[in-house]
């Protein structure tokens, strides 16, 4: 189980692979899922008449002073000064109606204040007076997304594909939200294309490749993750997820030697450490395993599955008190944490506290585990001693 960095730089999103009682193992942990476009203004297209052939609407004369006031929230927004920027878009906007670029910018403004839902309302505007105005569909989609509503900014890509179809960054972008949406292989479709509007997109490469890892496809998100790293090979995420990549597939050797990089990288990657440890958990050798997941705790204190996976490696030692003190410590931060309940009861019996395990197995049970295979599992231990 392992953290799952922010999906956009305006909203986190945590992902947690459940952890089995068995003891931990390395699993695949897809990337960071990719950052789109931040709310931050781009350069403003002028407000000055333009020629029919480039790909903005014919420009109409404005008012001096409606010009003024646009230019002045454009530099509000520069300098971060957002609640002054809109009030000068909102008087450029009431002295020219339609001035599609004031509306654009009072959107992107709305979003840097957070506030989506008004600057999907002045994209919409913008687009009303210029259909084919392809940022505000790609800007809106944007918006869409961090409000949850992906179909709607799915729609918005494909719209803001259909008029500019040689722009790598938007099926880029709604690859991501593919991807969040948990649509795989749609994904990697508007990853392929992205990759071949632009050879050296690196974060394509690498976003694919965890879609290749969600799928199954080790060997092929290998590839691509070796891609992405000739082009950026001071990626420490991207080794990281490579390394859990040869984890899935078994190559442990290799594993080990992508989390050592990433590391090396990154001293304060915690997710490296734990998944790091995993592996070495695997090989059974559980002294490096939990000196690095203590340096894990050290970095994510309140993280409930890394003191799951270290009290199983302190079981694999006979170290069982300290084991109970960890899952004593999971159960304090997830107190639904069902394994570690079922963990806690079975090395209380271990230890001869056979009457603290029952709380735990009545705990185990509310959250549904099986209460006769549980006590199946207790009797056969207590049968392990009596032979022993």
């Amino acid at each position: 189980m392992r953290l799952v960095l922010p999906f956009l730089s305006l909203s986190a999103l945590a992902v947690l692979l459940a952890a089995c009682s068995g003891g931990p193992a390395p699993t695949v942990t897809p990337g960071p899922i990719p950052t789109l476009a931040p709310f931050v203004s781009p350069t403003p297209r002028p407000v000055v008449p333009t020629p029919v052939v480039v790909e903005t609407p014919a420009a109409v004369p404005t008012p001096m002073s409606a010009r003024s006031l646009y230019n002045e929230g454009v530099g509000l927004g520069e300098d971060r000064r957002f609640e002054e920027a809109v009030d000068a878009f909102t008087k450029a906007i009431a002295l020219d109606p339609d001035n599609d670029e004031a509306y654009f910018q009072r959107g992107f403004t709305y979003g840097n204040l957070g506030r989506f839902p008004k600057a999907i309302e002045d994209f919409g505007e913008a687009i009303r007076i210029y259909p084919r105005y392809t940022e505000a569909y790609i800007r809106r989609a944007d918006a869409y997304v961090l409000i949850g509503e992906i179909e709607s900014a799915i729609q918005d890509y494909g719209e803001a594909i259909r008029l500019d179809p040689q722009k790598a960054e938007t099926y880029y972008a709604r690859a991501n939200t593919y991807a969040f949406d948990e649509r795989i292989s749609e994904a990697v479709q508007d990853y392929d294309e992205a990759i071949r509007l632009n050879p050296e997109y690196v974060v394509a490469y690498a976003r694919r490749a965890d879609s290749y890892a969600i799928l199954g496809e080790f060997a092929l998100a290998i590839q691509d993750y070796d891609h992405a790293l000739r082009l950026d090979p001071q990626d420490a995420v991207t080794y990281y997820t490579r390394g859990s990549a040869y984890a899935s597939m078994g190559q442990l050797p290799q594993a080990i030697e992508d989390y050592d990089e990433a590391i090396r990288l990154d001293p304060g990657f915690g997710e490296a450490y734990a998944s790091r440890a995993d592996v070495y958990a695997v090989l059974e050798e559980f002294e490096r395993a939990i000196v690095d997941y203590d340096e894990s705790i050290r970095l994510y204190p309140s993280y409930p599955p890394t003191y799951y996976a270290r009290a199983s490696a302190y079981s694999r030692l006979d170290r069982l008190e300290e084991a109970i003190q960890d899952y004593d410590q999971v159960i304090r931060l997830d107190d639904e944490f069902m394994d570690a309940y079922i963990g806690r009861a079975v090395l209380k019996v271990l230890v001869g506290r056979e009457k603290d395990a029952t709380p735990d197995i009545d705990r185990a049970v509310e959250l549904g585990f099986e209460r006769g295979f549980l006590m199946e599992m207790i009797d056969e231990i207590k049968r392990q001693q009596e032979l022993e």
